[in-house]
């Protein structure tokens, strides 16, 4: 299904973009790993099967960064991609009466920012050349409970993602562009193990029926 296409997925360097993008490459796409931290984003492109992947530096918050990421895609492989993965993303604990603009504005910046500029991006890309295209947003359980205390910035950023996604999906969809959301459990990922105490990751684990944490590979996605 994804054999010859190409395939970007940011935040690509770990978690479940990392696991994404080896499930993709497995279906024989072409991928595209995109990462603020070009040194991680190097190391998936080892990790995956198969030839014609690259490594890209891709600041999602920064517009510019989006743009000339973009660019040097097309200019590669003559071709935007057309499926798109938006898993960047970041998180904070800060209490709810503590939180100050300049923390949420960190937390939205990335999340809700990043995944407006890349949504923006890949729209106007596919329809300048007539191609349809599939885009997955990661959005999170945490909208609909919340279930990490001190995370206000997280969760309202991720009920964001969600509605960028509906708004997108209703507006592209006259031109054959998919947009979806998928809503992931606590993965063991880096992001919340840094963005989290052990004692709450315990308290996770034990809300979860299988009581574990799912692994990344579990929660890979495209479609």
């Amino acid at each position: 299904m994804l054999s010859g296409k190409i395939a970007l997925i940011t935040g690509g360097g770990s978690g479940i973009g990392r696991a994404t993008c080896e499930v993709v490459a497995r279906e024989r796409a072409y991928v595209v790993v995109a990462d603020k931290v070009l040194a991680v984003a190097d190391e998936t492109v080892k990790l995956l099967p198969g030839n014609n992947h690259i490594s890209i530096y891709m600041d999602v918050s920064n517009e510019s960064s989006v743009e000339n990421a973009f660019k040097a895609i097309v200019y590669h492989y003559n071709a935007p991609p057309t499926l798109v993965v938006n898993s960047a993303g970041c998180g904070s604990m800060v209490p709810p009466l503590g939180i100050t603009k300049e923390q949420l504005y960190e937390v939205f910046d990335v999340n809700v920012m990043g995944t407006l500029n890349v949504c923006q991006l890949i729209s106007k890309e596919l329809i300048k050349n007539k191609s349809q295209g599939s885009i997955v947003n990661v959005g999170s359980i945490v909208t609909n409970k919340v279930l990490i205390p001190s995370s206000l910035g997280y969760n309202a950023s991720k009920a964001v993602v969600e509605q960028i996604t509906r708004a997108f999906a209703g507006e592209m969809a006259k031109y054959n562009i998919r947009f979806n959301v998928v809503l992931p459990g606590f993965i063991d990922t880096p992001l919340l193990r840094q963005a989290t105490t052990p004692d709450i990751i315990n308290n996770l684990v034990s809300s979860c029926a299988f009581e574990r944490l799912e692994k990344p590979h579990g929660k890979s996605c495209y479609y």
